[in-house]
């Protein structure tokens, strides 16, 4: 198999250009770190096959016309926790809640979960793919309440074309 070869190359390169140098040395000790990752992560991930990523141009094209949402969805949220760590009161009540958000392709849970994650106030605990549910830890009660109706989960969908 020849994934732990590119992956130690790939790693080998990334340290030459973090150290900036080519001693032998320094390679030596790259190469040998490379190695040592390359056997760690094969033995995590196994020999099991990754499925290919097959994403069309029109997803492609769809997801960089969901980037100016998310976007304005992070500012806003920003703008929300930073009111809510400002407030004298200190109004925060962390909550998870588990939301059901059906989808049936990796990469559509992977955006989802990541989306979640990237808005300031919510974070992505844990996903069931078996059960379509999302662990989502809130802020607070404001933000938990609105989380089911799942903008974000309707505009993943219409990204990955699931509508």
């Amino acid at each position: 198999m020849n994934r732990p070869y590119l992956l130690v190359v790939m790693l080998l390169v990334f340290w030459v250009v973090l150290t900036e140098s080519l001693s032998p040395a320094e390679v030596a000790l790259g190469l040998v770190t490379a190695i040592v990752i390359a056997l760690g992560v094969s033995r995590l991930v196994g020999e099991e096959e990754a499925r290919p990523l097959l994403v069309t141009p029109r997803q492609v094209a769809r997801f960089l016309l969901y980037m100016p949402y998310l976007v304005k969805e992070i500012v806003a949220a920003n703008i929300h926790v930073a009111e809510t760590v400002l407030d004298p009161r200190l109004p925060i009540d962390p909550i998870i809640i588990e939301c059901h958000y059906p989808l049936a392709h990796d990469v559509s849970v992977v955006g989802l979960a990541n989306s979640i994650t990237l808005t300031p106030g919510t974070l992505t605990v844990d996903v069931d793919k078996n059960k379509d549910t999302f662990r989502i830890h809130c802020l607070g009660r404001e933000v938990a309440e609105a989380m089911p109706e799942g903008e974000l989960y309707h505009h993943i969908r219409h990204v990955f074309e699931e509508d």
